[in-house]
């Protein structure tokens, strides 16, 4: 399966940056990588969040 991002996805991902950015900017860079690592995550385990 292939994931593909849609336009609206990646500029909620680049406003969630911007957002937490403020507060510090290395854990905003954390939590733009964790969620889109997320689907990899989700597609080698489908079960985890049982």
């Amino acid at each position: 399966m292939m994931l593909k991002w849609t336009s609206k996805a990646l500029s909620d991902l680049a406003r969630l940056y911007d957002f937490l950015a403020i507060a510090n900017k290395p854990a905003a860079a954390r939590a733009v990588q964790t969620l889109t690592k997320a689907p990899t995550i989700l597609l080698n385990t489908p079960r985890i969040g049982e």
